[in-house]
């Protein structure tokens, strides 16, 4: 289960527009900052996956075999559109009446990497990033977290790979040379 909040309250900004037949009120929002900076540099991506790895919740997630298929068959390039329009769709608006409910545990690398890495919902976006709820996601936040979907799912992959004993040698082997075409792509990560 995953957190559930109350929205946040917004302070609002108010002012008096005057002009020869106006005297409106008008509203703005005041986004709410979240006082972190997102993780770029590949030294803040490495602590931030070692903290996730020592999440119980977050390190039990991995690609299967079939997902492990599903990024061999679709590619790296194809999967990080995906996530930019699920979590444009899914985690963007400023409120979204499922928070915590709207992922999949499986079935899709993309749903399997949100919630190995705390992108899954807003609550969690807020825990880990602190990404506020109760304001739309800016584009590059949502493009952000697509890539970092994508890095974790090439980890992932690499992780599944390079394990001793991960399948048979035959299936390793199989793997490998299956995945010789993507490894520019893993590479390039």
């Amino acid at each position: 289960m995953h957190c559930v909040d109350k929205a946040p309250s917004f302070e609002l900004e108010v002012e008096l527009l005057s002009g020869p037949n106006c005297l409106m009120p008008s509203i703005r929002r005041q986004e709410p900052t979240s006082g972190k900076a997102l993780p770029r540099t590949d030294s803040e991506l490495e602590n931030l996956f070692e903290r996730l790895s020592k999440s119980t919740f977050r390190s039990r997630f991995h690609l299967d075999a079939a997902e492990r298929q599903t990024v061999e068959r679709l590619g790296l390039d194809v999967l990080r559109r995906h996530a930019h329009e699920i979590i444009s769709k899914r985690l963007a608006k400023a409120v979204i009446a499922n928070d915590g409910r709207q992922t999949p545990m499986r079935g899709y690398p993309v749903f399997k990497a949100q919630h190995a890495t705390g992108l899954c919902c807003r609550g969690c976006m807020k825990k880990w990033y602190g990404i506020e709820k109760g304001r739309e996601l800016t584009p590059q936040e949502i493009a952000w977290a697509a890539d970092l979907i994508v890095r974790w799912i090439a980890r992932d992959i690499r992780r599944f790979v390079s394990r001793p004993n991960a399948a048979s040698q035959k299936t390793k082997t199989k793997t490998l040379a299956a995945g010789s075409m993507r490894q520019r792509e893993l590479d390039l990560l």
